[in-house]
């Protein structure tokens, strides 16, 4: 067997040529019609007595499909031990080239792992942006409780107001065609998200007016094609409300929430903030140390990989969207999104995705870091889902569907981010002070 490889490793790419001599091919056809003499029946023969010649006239093609596949795989098995790399894909084989009696040839063509060498991993330098909490984010947060807990009342004979929520009946047109409407929806006119143009127009309506107003569609509007257009919104007052708002005080706090005063449950918001801010805070953390390394670490990935990655994105994606009752197309069509532009996006996040995780996984080996069943056991009862479902029943479940050995791979990978971060020079700065 004569083997000459062509490594392309931009693709991370193993073609490689096989030859076979017409030697070895005989003595596998030899092998092969020995053992389909010993369990071969035809009329007027004993078993294993049956002559080549007529064992050929009936059973060449699959014998000789027999031997050409033990021959490949033979061969696979030796290219593998000869150039030592991790095969990602199947193996295609190509340019089959054999007539009885003479050499076998074919080429391998294969996708294989790409071999990394990361460098300065154990020394970053980052610097850790922090969000400081303050005595307004908490006023914030008690305050969008108290608008939680307030009762709405019907307003009669007045206008509406800006600190009013209405409920109208509205349609947006744009050159006249509709394309969005609602009925019976409630709108709070102090809502800085409100368009101010529809705000001015709706300020001053009694109870039964209806209205056209002329508004300039915001950048961000939920359908993109007509961002930033003119259009018409007819509008239909039904009813005004007012927000009847309940005294910020003791009695609030205890009517709200199990503490015995305000103080105790503005403590307690603060104390619920700063666990946020420093939740985002280390996940900015973890983001800014993959964006370094991976940046600073060239990699080729294999194409099968990429098209692999980007299917089972886009089909998170479309669960996604099927989840919310949403329509692919329709999405593209809100986001003036075409869907080679889309696949592009997809391509770029597959691609990032992967280098991420080819990193991680080459540094974790090199570091020697692995995942004990009790870390993915502690792992699953920290889950919203574990106080709900038999801890046994849930481990048995994802060991049937896989899920175990892809969570302990996803513990291991943020273990080896923590690793990195632990030995990383990190620098905080602070972007807000605590007032």
């Amino acid at each position: 067997m004569k083997l000459e490889s062509n490594n392309k490793p931009e693709e991370c790419l193993y073609e490689i040529k096989v030859w076979i001599e017409a030697d070895e091919v005989n003595n596998e056809f030899d092998i092969a019609y020995r053992d389909v003499s010993k369990h071969v029946k035809i009329p007027g023969f004993r078993k294993g007595k049956v002559s080549r010649s007529l064992m050929e006239m009936h059973f060449s093609k699959r014998v000789e499909k027999e031997v050409t596949e033990k021959l490949i795989q033979k061969s696979f098995a030796t290219a593998l031990e000869k150039y030592a790399f991790t095969p990602v894909s199947t193996p295609v084989v190509e340019d089959l080239n054999y007539k009885k009696g003479e050499n076998l040839s074919f080429k391998i063509k294969v996708e294989y792992k790409p071999e990394i060498e990361i460098s300065n991993y154990n020394n970053l330098s980052v610097k850790k942006k922090i969000n400081k909490v303050n005595d307004t984010q908490v006023e914030e947060r008690l305050i969008d409780l108290q608008k939680r807990c307030a009762t709405l009342e019907v307003i009669q004979g007045r206008e509406a107001r800006k600190e009013d929520l209405a409920i109208v009946d509205y349609q947006i047109l744009v050159e006249e065609k509709l394309i969005e409407k609602n009925e019976q929806y409630l709108l709070e006119l102090s809502n800085e998200y409100i368009l101010k143009d529809l705000r001015d127009g709706i300020i001053g309506m009694n109870k039964g007016d209806e209205r056209e107003i002329e508004v300039n569609l915001p950048d961000n509007f939920n359908q993109k094609k007509y961002a930033s257009k003119k259009a018409k919104v007819i509008i239909k007052l039904f009813e005004i409300k007012e927000r009847k708002l309940p005294n910020l005080d003791d009695d609030f706090a205890k009517d709200i929430s199990s503490y015995n005063n305000l103080e105790e449950l503005k403590n307690k918001i603060r104390e619920e903030l700063v666990k946020h801010e420093e939740e985002k805070n280390q996940i900015n953390l973890r983001n800014t140390i993959t964006e370094l390394i991976t940046s600073q670490n060239h990699i080729n990935l294999p194409k099968s990989m990429i098209d692999t990655e980007c299917f089972y994105l886009k089909k998170r994606f479309e669960d996604d969207l099927n989840y919310r009752k949403l329509n692919f197309q329709k999405y593209l069509e809100n986001e003036n999104l075409s869907e080679e532009k889309f696949n592009e996006n997809l391509k770029e996040k597959a691609i990032k995705s992967l280098k991420k995780w080819f990193i991680l996984d080459t540094i974790a080996e090199k570091e020697n870091i692995k995942v004990s069943e009790e870390e993915i056991i502690k792992e699953i009862s920290s889950s919203p889902y574990a106080k709900h479902i038999d801890q046994d029943v849930m481990i048995k479940n994802m060991k049937e569907k896989n899920k175990w050995e892809s969570l302990r791979e996803e513990i291991r990978l943020n273990k080896t981010l923590d690793y990195i971060i632990e030995k990383a020079d990190v620098e905080e700065v602070v972007l807000q002070e605590k007032k």
